[in-house]
């Protein structure tokens, strides 16, 4: 009985233990992976997939699919071949453009400069018509206004010079008191009041140069035309011109042009103003000699003879010196009373005041204290007031005022010593 029990020990739990799940752990799930479902995934439909009809219908397209597949260089080829011919035709585009804005450049330059030249033109054509019609003289101008005026007392200076008394000079009282009464002055004339000779005598030259070239142009007959006499012809003509224009301008119909208008005055001031420029200068003949104005050579002796008359200079020597500027004087007077006066528009005039006038410091001047004004009056004038529209205040333009010796209201003689 005692050996069953051993026999059986070895069949018993605890001898068994190597059969137990424990113990068979190298034939368990665990243990047993390479024979599992998931160790066996080779031999399992899963894994089998790639002999599936599934996975062989994958495997076509994709084997169909990589044969159709155009590889790497085959691409870039293409490309650029497309590349070209696209730049290819925008270069084309772009040439034809470029080549359309270049003629379209050319065509807006060509006319920029038509453009151009038109103004050009427009503009010599408008400064053209504004010299035809503009009768206003250019600040440079020898006849402008400003100039004008620095002559007219230029010409004052010379009449101070050329009728001098100071010094050695002999006087012929009872003559100069005949000149002075022809301007209805009572004043009677002394020796010692050299002042008052002097003006009586530069009145009388300017009177007597006034005489001598009003008979020269009143008389263009006496005169030939292509020697002495053509500044008397030529003044005569532009005088006939300019009467003849302004007829043609009132009495005959057309457009009304301002150049047409102010032809007349055109005229004028351009005959006027060559006049006073070249007129009665030295002359040149046929053989290219210079000679003086046979014109200036007479009024000139005829001058001086004339102031002789009433004042002699004794020193031979000075007497040349001033007789010598007669012809210049001349020349001065009949220039700016004749000629450069009718550049003016409206023409300049000059006017002489008679005697016992109002004193008007605005357009005389004289040898007088302001509160004296009131209580004097013009004795006489001897250098005549230069003005333009005189007679109309408004548009009155005065250049040099006029020159006077005065007396007082209640007395018949002048305060000019």
């Amino acid at each position: 009985m005692a050996s069953q029990p051993s026999s059986k020990s070895k069949n018993s739990p605890s001898s068994q233990s190597k059969n137990s799940p424990s113990s068979q752990s190298k034939s368990s799930p665990s243990s047993q992976s390479k024979n599992s479902p998931s160790s066996q995934s080779k031999n399992s439909p899963s894994s089998q997939s790639k002999n599936s009809p599934s996975s062989q219908s994958k495997n076509n397209n994709v084997s169909h699919q990589s044969n159709n597949k155009v590889k790497p260089n085959q691409t870039s080829s293409k490309l650029n071949t497309d590349y070209e011919q696209k730049y290819s035709e925008l270069k084309v585009q772009f040439d034809g453009i470029s080549k359309q804005l270049e003629e379209k450049n050319s065509k807006i330059q060509d006319l920029e400069q038509k453009i151009q030249d038109l103004e050009q033109k427009n503009s010599k054509l408008h400064y053209a018509l504004e010299a035809a019609t503009d009768v206003r003289l250019l600040d440079d101008d020898e006849n402008h206004s400003t100039i004008l005026k620095k002559d007219i007392l230029d010409l004052q200076y010379s009449l101070e010079n050329y009728t001098k008394c100071k010094g050695k000079v002999s006087i012929n009282i009872p003559e100069v008191q005949k000149l002075l009464t022809g301007y209805e002055s009572q004043t009677v004339i002394a020796e010692q009041n050299k002042p008052l000779i002097q003006a009586v005598l530069q009145r009388h030259v300017i009177e007597q140069i006034n005489g001598y070239a009003k008979h020269y142009f009143e008389n263009s007959e006496n005169y030939i035309k292509n020697i002495d006499g053509t500044e008397t012809h030529v003044f005569k003509t532009a005088k006939e011109l300019s009467e003849l224009t302004q007829y043609l301008v009132k009495h005959r119909i057309g457009d009304d042009d301002d150049s047409v208008k102010v032809l007349p005055i055109i005229l004028r001031q351009k005959i006027c103003a060559a006049l006073g420029n070249r007129g009665f200068n030295d002359m040149v003949d046929p053989k290219n000699q210079i000679l003086p104005h046979k014109f200036i050579i007479q009024v000139h002796d005829n001058l001086n003879k004339e102031i002789n008359k009433y004042r002699k200079i004794i020193d031979p020597k000075i007497s040349k010196e001033v007789e010598g500027m007669a012809g210049d004087i001349i020349k001065k007077f009949i220039a700016l009373f004749y000629f450069r006066f009718k550049v003016q528009e409206p023409v300049a005039g000059y006017i002489w005041f008679d005697h016992n006038d109002e004193i008007d410091p605005s357009y005389m001047e004289g040898n007088w204290d302001e509160e004296e004004i009131d209580n004097n009056n013009v004795d006489f004038c001897y250098f005549p007031l230069i003005a333009q529209e005189f007679k109309n205040e408004p548009k009155r333009h005065i250049y040099t005022l006029a020159k006077i010796v005065q007396k007082s209201i209640n007395s018949t003689e002048n305060n000019s010593h």
